[in-house]
């Protein structure tokens, strides 16, 4: 593996350099990987504002119908759950892929493990900028009215995206000792989605069913509670809601680095 030399040309210890070089290193790394990922696209990123609004629309229509729910109402309520979850499913998937995916990187330079999960997290949250100003150019369309509730949003996004990254980071550790590990999480994603309040709206579930229960003690429900209480509801999320979420946050991205730096050492036999 190189060995990079300070500027006095003695071999700089990788654990001794300062962290700013790691946030430089993986802020330059993910703005080439997003320039690679245009660079032959015709719609380049206008396609990233034009892709959530036509998939959103489709949803909206067929799933309002489903919902027996007003379009314009439903479309707001949809819009408030699917844009988050979309950003948080993106992010750990690419994350999971990181580290696996990125052998070539660390075998070949002594940039630290941990980058390429937070290279996958930063360019799923560059393409989630993209899905937010679709969201509010939505909202502008379908909302009567914006009130302060809408305040806390970026609270709400730094709560997912804290999530998004501590998950990326474990299922990348995961996924590099079990291969197995990438098809199994996207069936528990999915399994996620479709059990979760976002394509039904709460108001239209028998109060007192087993889908009600599940809505409730849904393990997405506190983080999804952070943006469709204020868009949709226009309520203040509850305390609980932000403890859950941001508590699940911070575990998550303290044990993911923990993982990280303990498994480094190993990933070279595994890569």
């Amino acid at each position: 593996m190189a060995v990079q030399l300070a500027d006095g040309g003695q071999p700089l210890d990788s654990a001794a350099r300062p962290r700013a070089r790691y946030l430089s290193f993986a802020l330059l790394f993910a703005t080439s990987q997003l320039k690679l990922r245009y660079r032959r696209a015709w719609l380049g990123r206008v396609w990233n504002l034009l892709e959530p609004l036509l998939f959103l629309g489709v949803l909206s229509v067929v799933f309002s119908v489903v919902n027996r729910a007003d379009l314009r109402d439903f479309a707001v309520y949809l819009f408030a759950g699917l844009v988050p979850w979309r950003y948080m499913e993106r992010a750990i998937c690419s994350g999971a892929d990181s580290i696996a995916d990125g052998a070539w990187l660390l075998k070949r330079t002594a940039a630290p493990a941990q980058v390429l999960p937070l290279v996958a997290w930063l360019s799923a949250t560059v393409d989630f900028a993209f899905s937010f100003v679709a969201l509010l150019l939505a909202l502008g369309l379908l909302l009567n009215q914006w009130t302060v509730h809408l305040l806390v949003l970026p609270l709400s996004i730094a709560a997912i995206g804290l999530v998004s990254l501590g998950f990326g980071m474990i299922f990348a550790v995961l996924n590099v000792f079990a291969r197995d590990v990438k098809p199994l999480l996207q069936v528990a994603l999915m399994l996620l989605f479709f059990s979760s309040p976002v394509l039904i709206m709460k108001s239209s579930v028998p109060v007192g069913s087993l889908v009600q229960q599940i809505f409730e003690w849904h393990p997405l429900a506190p983080l999804l509670a952070l943006f469709q209480k204020p868009i949709h509801a226009q309520q203040w999320p509850a305390a609980s809601d932000w403890l859950l979420s941001l508590g699940a946050g911070l575990a998550a991205c303290a044990i993911g680095f923990a993982l990280v730096r303990w498994k480094a050492r190993r990933f070279y036999f595994y890569l």
